[in-house]
């Protein structure tokens, strides 16, 4: 499929990635990388390793530029990176969704903190030991309880803000989210091996199970909170990450081609959001290095210089509970952002009557910007392939 010049390949993964030597850089016209994506068995018919194939089948590519977004065991990083392998965090998290739905047929109730939402859009609430900041726990639970507008199979989230906004059919949804974190001496101390045991292929997940016996000394609201939800809709994973106290110059960005994003680069070792929330980050602002010095070394290396920094900053101060800053001094530096934002609280229209006003004005700026964007590059690459051709992809984005 191609997407403003750009091929992507769909339903596969990064089997193997390695760079040229230079005598093969220079029989293959100056590209750097050789990468086999390997086609997923899930992959529909649509996936291009190979469209109608069984899952295995390898499709070769080159790149000239590589962008390793594969996760905090990226594959991009140990095999043509620094090496570098992200450290166990000595965390242990759950977490799933939860719908009204669930509850009522577990015969449940939300938890008492969040059943009455006082004319909210969404409500929140925790435990955490005593004495323990609620950023840095080493054991928690955490809910959520949101109003949200209702998605359905095929709608977007302008339509279905659009549809709340004017009392359509859909309206507004509750939707749950929780999460519970625990070290492993806490789940020995339950009885709850760690790691998990593999699930037999058709059996069910004993994720729900281990999470439950690991926290059984929650009020009794909360845990029947927690056991009204499907099985199959709860993660368990051990938590990684890259600690920023160890980023160093040419970790992200090797000088040769290659750069790393999101958990690939700085994996934060817990799930508290700002590990999505710096890889759009990431994306953004090497979106910004590359139009202001050219796709190459000189703007990924721009970019680590940057990002380095801030998300050192964000985690090691604005995260980790650090009494170097209040918590004012925190939100301020997570606010504060290296990219040009796509629009401002000053560029809303006054006056707003509600949130779904806002975020419906919100998700149209956005996309309107985005395919104005869009059109141009657009634009840009018939020229340039009216002039030179067909090529072989450049840049490789390994997700």
């Amino acid at each position: 499929m191609q997407v403003a010049g750009t091929t992507v390949h769909r339903g596969t993964k990064l089997a193997d990635v390695r760079e040229l030597s230079p005598e093969e850089q220079a029989a293959a016209g100056g590209f750097r990388y050789a990468l086999s994506l390997e086609r997923t068995a899930e992959a529909g018919a649509g996936a291009t390793a190979g469209a109608g194939a069984a899952g295995g089948e390898r499709l070769e590519v080159r790149a000239r530029w590589l962008v390793g977004a594969d996760g905090f065991f990226s594959r991009v990083r140990r095999q043509v990176g620094d090496g570098v392998a992200p450290e166990f965090s000595d965390a242990v998290v759950w977490w799933a969704n939860i719908t009204p739905e669930d509850l009522a047929a577990a015969g449940a109730e939300w938890p008492m903190a969040l059943r009455d939402m006082d004319g909210l859009q969404c409500v929140g609430t925790g435990y955490v030991p005593g004495g323990q900041s609620a950023l840095a726990a080493a054991r928690y639970f955490l809910a959520l309880r949101a109003s949200t507008p209702n998605m359905g199979s095929e709608r977007s989230v302008c339509e279905a803000v659009n549809t709340a906004m004017h009392g359509g059919e859909a309206g507004m949804q509750d939707m749950g989210v929780w999460a519970v974190q625990a070290r492993p001496e806490d789940m020995a101390a339950a009885g709850v091996p760690f790691p998990a045991p593999t699930a037999a292929p058709g059996e069910e997940s004993p994720a729900l199970a281990r999470a439950l016996a690991t926290f059984s000394f929650l009020p009794d609201d909360v845990r029947a909170f927690l056991a009204a939800t499907k099985p199959e809709q709860v993660t368990e994973r051990g938590m990684y990450e890259h600690p920023w106290d160890k980023f160093a110059p040419g970790g992200w960005a090797n000088g040769r081609g290659m750069v790393l994003v999101g958990d690939a680069a700085h994996a934060p070792g817990r799930p508290n959001g700002q590990g999505a929330s710096t890889s759009f980050e990431d994306a953004a602002v090497l979106a910004a290095c590359v139009k202001k010095h050219g796709l190459g070394d000189e703007a990924f290396a721009a970019y680590e210089a940057i990002q380095q920094k801030r998300v050192a900053d964000i985690f090691g101060k604005a995260v980790s509970g650090s009494s170097e800053l209040s918590m004012a001094e925190r939100l301020a530096l997570l606010h504060s952002v290296a990219f040009e934002p796509l629009w401002s609280p000053t560029d809303l229209p006054v006056p707003v009557a509600s949130t779904e006003e806002g975020l419906a004005w919100s998700h149209a700026r956005v996309r309107e910007i985005v395919k104005r964007r869009t059109r141009r590059v657009d634009s840009a690459s018939r020229v340039e392939e009216s002039g030179q051709g067909a090529v072989t992809e450049q840049v490789v984005t390994a997700a």
